[in-house]
């Protein structure tokens, strides 16, 4: 009879023998992968408003037809123009984001914005998204300096008529808040409204987790909730932004325009879905050994 040290050598032995080796750096805790990831690229070109030998060439790659027609009706009656790009950019396009190949990324611990003082016309930023539900803010205007006065006319329906009305805003800043929504298909639904902030900071209360209460200060807000743009992207589709020259005064004009001296620039935003979780499945690229 065998003893038992004898004995559990030998049994351990033949375990060893019928199992294969583990691959080097294999874990044995179950990995929780972060399912919600989404990498956006936003890019930010500025060219000399109403230009047609740059705007045209470009917008004539953009499918309008992508937005629903109502909501695309109303984007114009403020001023936006907002259209989709497929994953197969077109040349117009990929020439404007390589017209400076060293344009610098933006500071990644403060919102997305283009500076406009600076002589560059173009400006990038990767986004990493791990919460869908917390709205990014991408500043489109007064990011660098509030405007101290900023009037803004828009376009709403009441009573089923058009309605022309003007707002003005103090200590201003406009943004897009953007909300990403990873579906089961790897896609992206992309949920964008406008928004401005303005004013002093108002004292606001709001209910914590376990009964608690958090006070925390924020500007106004108005949010233009009837232009939002809900709008499914593949990885490698964009989604862009920009304003109708001939609308001053809009609420799209003000928010892609700026003006250096006597030069009014037109403002084109690019929002880019780089990557996904989804995405990673149907990836070709080699998975570490």
């Amino acid at each position: 009879m065998l003893r038992w040290p004898l004995a559990m050598a030998l049994s351990l032995l033949a375990v060893g023998a019928s199992c294969s080796k583990l691959p080097k750096g294999a874990s044995l805790m179950p990995s929780t992968p972060v399912s919600d990831h989404v990498a956006l690229e936003v890019f930010f070109v500025r060219v000399p408003m109403g230009d047609q030998t740059v705007i045209g060439p470009l917008w004539s790659g953009v499918d309008e037809q992508a937005i629903p027609l109502d909501v695309r009706q109303r984007l114009g009656a403020n001023g936006f123009v907002v259209g989709q790009v497929g994953g197969q950019l077109p040349a117009a396009i990929t020439d404007l984001l390589k017209i400076r190949d060293d344009a610098p990324t933006l500071d990644e611990n403060k919102p997305t914005s283009v500076d406009m003082a600076k002589p560059t016309i173009l400006h990038r930023k990767r986004i990493d998204v791990y919460q869908p539900e917390t709205p990014n803010q991408i500043v489109v205007t007064g990011e660098r300096e509030r405007h101290e006065k900023l009037v803004v006319l828009f376009c709403d329906e009441e009573d089923g008529s058009p309605t022309v009305r003007g707002q003005t805003f103090y200590a201003a800043q406009g943004s897009l808040l953007t909300k990403v929504h990873p579906q089961a298909d790897g896609r992206v639904k992309l949920d964008i409204v406008p928004e401005v902030e303005h004013g002093d900071s108002v004292r606001e209360i709001t209910p914590q987790e376990g009964g608690g209460f958090a006070l925390r200060f924020t500007p106004r807000r108005r949010t233009f909730d009837r232009l939002r743009v809900a709008l499914d992207l593949a990885p490698g589709e964009m989604l862009i932004f920009s304003c109708q020259p001939d609308r001053p005064g809009s609420l799209g004009q003000q928010f892609f325009s700026d003006r250096q001296s006597d030069i009014l620039n037109q403002v084109v935003l690019m929002i880019r879905v780089a990557q996904t979780t989804g995405s990673d499945l149907f990836s070709d690229r080699p998975h570490d050994e």
